[in-house]
């Protein structure tokens, strides 16, 4: 059995998600920026401060990282008329998976279908912290899984 297929979408869907993540990296850009630039005058800092100020530049770069990685999905999926979706399970964890002589994929209680990313991303969230620890991350990966 087949289990995606190609459906009709709009241009404007891809205008939407683009207007919309980018409306939310500029909003982050500003905002850390005003924090940086309010906090940084001050001869000492508050350890929480110090933090910040360390950190800000990667910080920046990481929503600049993501604003460039935006802009080349824009230019991909800019002119398609398509979208792949299948049914995903939309609630991916380890404890579902069941592993046999066959394998198994349970509990559909929340299955939908959509774009398949969706379960990858919302896996990798739930579960970053555990493979994060048990495997070498670079650091274009933690950018990425930073913006997830």
């Amino acid at each position: 059995a087949k289990t995606s297929y190609n459906k009709d979408v709009s241009p404007a869907k891809y205008d939407e998600i683009y207007n919309d993540i980018l409306d939310n990296c500029n909003y982050l850009e500003d905002y850390y920026s005003k924090l940086y630039d309010e906090i940084f005058p001050y001869e000492y800092h508050k350890p929480h401060e110090i933090l910040f100020l360390d950190y800000y530049s990667k910080l920046a770069n990481t929503i600049g990282f993501c604003k460039k990685e935006l802009d080349d999905w824009y230019l991909l999926v800019s002119g398609k008329k398509t979208q792949r979706v299948a049914l995903l399970h939309n609630n991916l964890q380890v404890d579902h998976f069941i592993k046999g002589e066959d394998d198994y994929l349970i509990s559909f209680d929340n299955a939908r279908t959509d774009t398949p990313v969706f379960d990858l991303v919302n896996f990798f969230k739930k579960t970053y912290n555990t493979l994060a620890n048990t495997i070498s991350i670079n650091s274009n990966t933690t950018s990425f899984i930073f913006v997830i």
